[in-house]
Order: C-alpha cells, then structure tokens, then sequence
C-alpha cells in the first residue's frame, strides 16, 4: 500500500500476490496427494517466477509514484496486527525481495 500525502489518494498493491500463493497452494496440496512430486517442483518454481515479477511491478510503481511526488520511500513490514487467517500477510521472504527491488530501483534513478 503506497499514498501521496497532499492528495491522500492510496494505491493498494499486492494484493494479487496473496492470491496467488492460495491458488498454486491448493494445487500443490492435490498434488502432492495424488503423489506426483515431480509437478509439485514444477508448480512451485512457476509461482515463485509470477511472484518475483509482481515485485518487481509492485516496486516499479512505487518508486514511479515516488519519484513523481518528490519524497522518499519508507517500507515497513506489519506483523501480528491481526492473528486470524483471513488477513492479507507479506511473507517475510518476498517482503525482503520487494525491499531490495525498490532499494536498487531508486539507487538508479
């Protein structure tokens, strides 16, 4: 989630990474019972790669949005706000990547 302070306009980002983690979740589960380890690799690979590139998006935008307004970027990883399933979670893993990814990004400009 990013948001201009003059305007107060926020953009949500990120969130179809969650839903892709509970998509290819669910069909490595019925896999992994049907025992075919090999598609689970298979699958597990493509996710990571969809993933890598929604960062990759995600970090694009915000330094863009950034960069337009004139000020600086702050991340910050919220854990334990809520503790029940159904809340949005950054995996801690991804949340570095998007750090990095943002980091360089605005390192080039």
């Amino acid at each position: 989630m990013t948001g201009e302070a003059n305007s107060g306009k926020i953009m949500k980002l990120g969130k179809h990474a969650q839903h892709t983690h509970n998509k290819y979740k669910n069909m490595r589960k019925k896999l992994q019972k049907q025992g075919k380890y090999k598609k689970v690799k298979q699958i597990k690979n493509r996710e990571s790669r969809i993933v890598r590139d929604l960062n990759h998006e995600i970090s694009r935008k915000i330094v863009d949005n950034d960069n337009e307004n004139n000020c600086g970027i702050k991340l910050e990883e919220l854990k334990c706000i809520r503790n029940n399933k159904k809340t949005f979670q950054i995996i801690p893993i991804l949340f570095e990547q998007l750090v990095f990814l943002s980091a360089t990004k605005e390192d080039r400009i």
